[in-house]
């Protein structure tokens, strides 16, 4: 159930669970360098659906020539 009673059915609940939640950095899945997180809410209801990594500039300093 999302906050605010909104029901949510299995077959979504369970493909949010599959969905990466890390960044894509230089074509590989890694998590942000400070751990921290950013929360992504549906529009429609406003109730978070995911916790995701949140970058920062030192994420990219591996790719920079």
């Amino acid at each position: 159930e999302f906050p605010g009673g909104t029901y949510m059915t299995s077959a979504v609940q369970e493909l949010l669970e599959k969905v990466p939640t890390d960044l894509v950095i230089d074509g590989a899945w890694r998590p942000g360098s400070t751990g921290e997180t950013l929360t992504v809410d549906t529009p429609a209801t406003g109730a978070a659906i995911a916790t995701v990594a949140s970058a920062t500039s030192e994420d990219a300093v591996p790719l920079l020539p």
